[in-house]
């Protein structure tokens, strides 16, 4: 006789697809069930609600003054400085060159540019005339100071169109 302890007649079923009607049976039997949870925001009413509430802010939106004219008196502040109009106004001023403030500061950054690329590059002029014979080191600065004439050239372009464009809006 055959014993069902030997692991030499074990046998494992061999692989396939699992009826549809245990598949449906085991869907029945674990069937998921809506949880049981504490009731949410009702956040319809509860805009409506804020909505309402602060509509008009309570009436306190803006300063008390606002609404008309307020007598000077100590408890007011002093204005500090230029005013928003006018710095904007300052900012579109144009001076002698036809430039407002915005390209001023263009042109101040590509100057400034230009002027530290130009020290870069004697700065590596000055590396290269101390070193006497080429290597990998001196190929790397050779192609960074050509990168620096042509970032220069190409401020200086800037520059040009710059001052065309300013001396057009006069």
């Amino acid at each position: 006789a055959m014993d069902p302890d030997d692991p030499r007649n074990w046998r494992a079923p061999l692989p396939g697809r699992k009826p549809a009607k245990e598949i449906l049976a085991e869907m029945e039997a674990d069937r998921p069930q809506v949880p049981v949870l504490p009731q949410g925001r009702d956040q319809a009413r509860e805009k409506n609600n804020l909505q309402d509430r602060f509509q008009f802010c309570g009436g306190r939106a803006m300063p008390k003054g606002a609404m008309g004219h307020v007598e000077k008196n100590a408890d007011l502040p002093e204005r500090v400085g230029p005013s928003t109009r006018e710095r904007l106004e300052d900012r579109r001023r144009k001076d002698e060159n036809g430039m407002n403030a915005e390209h001023r500061e263009i042109f101040e950054e590509l100057m400034l540019a230009v002027k530290r690329k130009q020290e870069r590059l004697k700065e590596i002029q000055a590396e290269e005339a101390a070193e006497a014979r080429p290597s990998k080191v001196t190929t790397a600065r050779n192609k960074e100071a050509l990168e620096l004439r042509n970032d220069i050239d190409r401020c200086l372009k800037d520059i040009d169109k710059l001052m065309e464009l300013t001396a057009e809006g006069q």
